[in-house]
């Protein structure tokens, strides 16, 4: 099954939806964005509303991540771009899913939690949500 980049189930070593096929068919080695499975790993930058949203999120939900600063590091914001993903934040957890640009409710959901919408259209967390190992440790969460 072929999943859109930025949905909920995407791996790195899946093709995606409208991606041409290398001329051997082999899989692409993406040095970024690569998984952890120690921890959730965030591509983004301070300017970006959308990552300070989603470090919000996963901040308010005691959740370690590992951020990568891109605007501090420009050679791996052209590997993301150059590996299909122009938008920032992309999220990858542990399990490899990746999320280009997730909103609330699609962050939430591969997190494990529920979202709801308040009547001001702001989401909010409830659930269990995710729990990392008592092996994993965080980065970096600022």
């Amino acid at each position: 099954m072929i999943v859109a980049r930025g949905e909920p189930g995407h791996r790195p070593d899946q093709p995606v939806a409208g991606q041409a096929d290398l001329p051997d068919n082999q899989a692409v080695s993406i040095a970024h964005p690569k998984p952890n499975p120690a921890t959730i790993t965030v591509y983004g930058a301070d300017w970006c509303r959308d990552c300070r949203r989603s470090k919000r999120i996963l901040a308010e939900r005691e959740i370690p991540f590992a951020w990568v600063d891109v605007a501090a590091q420009p050679e791996i914001r052209e590997e993301l771009t150059a590996n299909g993903y122009p938008a920032i934040p992309v999220i990858v957890l542990p399990d490899g899913t990746i999320l280009m640009e997730p909103s609330d409710e699609v962050l939430m959901a591969a997190l494990g939690g529920e979202a709801e919408v308040t009547t001001a259209g702001a989401a909010s967390a409830h659930g269990a949500g995710y729990s990392p190992s008592a092996s994993s440790s965080s980065i970096s969460s600022s």
